[in-house]
């Protein structure tokens, strides 16, 4: 089987869980966080969001013969 592949992604977070998408660029979760810190202060929240990268693995499986 092939080896899985892995990828770096980022994304906010709030005590350690994930809590906008996954995206592929730091400058793409920084607008989801500066969007969402806003968003908090404007409900009175004190924003306690941060930014963090997760590893994204991706597994495929062996190929499997088709017949027609």
């Amino acid at each position: 089987m092939p080896e899985p592949m892995r990828e770096t992604v980022w994304t906010v977070s709030r005590g350690g869980t994930a809590i906008s998408s996954y995206v592929g660029s730091r400058e793409s979760a920084e607008v989801d966080l500066a969007r969402i810190q806003s968003a908090m202060r404007a409900a009175a929240l004190e924003p306690d969001v941060t930014l963090a990268t997760v590893q994204k693995t991706t597994t495929y499986g062996d190929p499997e013969p088709v017949t027609a």
